[in-house]
């Protein structure tokens, strides 16, 4: 028969369990303030660590950059005892890989930076992207580095779409810190003309370049409700065209003349025939004068149409370097709007009604032209 405890035993009981349960808090609380001691130390050693890391990265970065520039000195020092100049163009042009140069524009009036679509370009000027070690004295020393410059200026085709006064700028600004002028090295440039942006005088009739004035006209008026200095005058064109002038004998230029195509005003080939017929020959004295000065010069003639983009749609004409007249630059015209006809009527063969690329409606206006202005033209 079980007994029943008596209120002073109970008492002993819960008191005894009371002590056993504050011992245990007791022990408990002591054993996490440890834990909170230990992690607090653990914290300001991270912290100690975390301070430490950014010295310690940055000597072992500084270690590495030394030993890196120290090596790659040595090896292009050898580089450049070894071979000789012909080879280490040949390296030069492996490591920059860059063959065409795009000048846009200059892009603050105040520096000599030149906005451009070249990546050395882009690596060399924006403070954003630091340059490759190629680029720096530091890396390939003093008589490389001035190598890869002349080799880079030597080598790459630069096309120009800026006002023609930014090429005086261009050919004496040294905005690489390279130690010489551009001018001494640059071999081969491509300058863009806005036909658009001139009033051309009619030669002979101008019946035939009826549909391009009024294209012309409506151009222009769009560029003279933003700007008041357009039109411009073929006198005007003279004189931005001096600034040509002052690249080394031996410069390869080219004169991009560009036209905007409206296709429901004109076809692509009666535009580059206005330019054949109206700027051509305003041009062609300036050709002769860079010839006299020991510089190749040609013509190309380029039509941007609406809603293409991309070289390939320009599919424009070019001259013979240093063409000996304008009746040889005009017959070497209309052979290529033959060629252009031939393939156009091909196309349109192939590929049905809808031609890929220029229709036969396109092209007979101007293969009208071309039969009743042959003559004329010394085709």
């Amino acid at each position: 028969m079980a007994t029943t405890p008596t209120p002073l035993g109970a008492s002993k009981s819960l008191r005894a369990n009371c002590f056993k349960a504050l011992k245990e808090e007791s022990k408990t609380k002591s054993e996490l303030q440890d834990v909170h001691s230990k992690i607090e130390q653990l914290r300001d050693h991270e912290e100690s660590l975390h301070n430490k890391i950014i010295p310690d990265a940055l000597g072992t970065a500084n270690a590495l950059l030394a030993f890196a520039k120290h090596d790659c000195v040595e090896l292009c020092n050898k580089v450049y005892e070894a071979f000789p100049r012909e080879v280490r163009d040949i390296i030069y042009g492996h490591i920059i890989g860059c063959k065409k140069v795009h000048i846009i524009r200059e892009l603050w009036s105040n520096t000599d930076y030149f906005s451009s679509t070249s990546e050395t370009q882009f690596r060399l000027c924006s403070p954003e992207v630091d340059a490759d070690h190629w680029w720096k004295p530091e890396f390939v020393g003093a008589k490389m580095i001035r190598e890869i410059g002349e080799h880079y200026y030597r080598a790459s085709h630069f096309q120009f779409n800026v006002e023609l006064s930014e090429l005086a700028k261009f050919r004496a600004t040294d905005q690489f810190n390279f130690g010489f002028l551009p001018v001494y090295f640059i071999s081969s440039v491509e300058i863009e003309v806005n036909c658009g942006k001139y009033k051309f005088q009619p030669i002979g009739s101008a019946k035939d370049d009826a549909s391009v004035d009024e294209h012309q006209d409506q151009l222009r008026r769009k560029l003279k409700s933003s700007d008041r200095s357009y039109p411009k005058t073929q006198e005007d064109l003279f004189v931005e065209l001096e600034y040509l002038f002052g690249f080394r004998p031996g410069t390869g230029i080219t004169l991009r003349l560009m036209q905007t195509c409206n296709q429901t005003l004109t076809t692509r080939l009666k535009n580059q025939e206005w330019m054949c017929r109206r700027v051509v020959p305003v041009i062609f004295p300036v050709l002769q004068r860079l010839k006299d000065t020991n510089c190749r010069t040609r013509l190309l003639l380029g039509t941007e149409i609406h809603g293409w983009s991309g070289e390939d749609y320009y599919m424009p004409f070019t001259s013979k370097w240093n063409p000996t007249s304008i009746e040889a630059i005009t017959s070497d015209f209309w052979e290529y709007v033959e060629t252009e006809h031939e393939r156009a009527v091909q196309a349109e063969l192939e590929a049905g009604s809808n031609g890929d690329d220029i229709s036969l409606d396109d092209v007979s206006g101007v293969w009208n032209t071309v039969g009743t202005q042959g003559g004329e033209w010394g085709n």
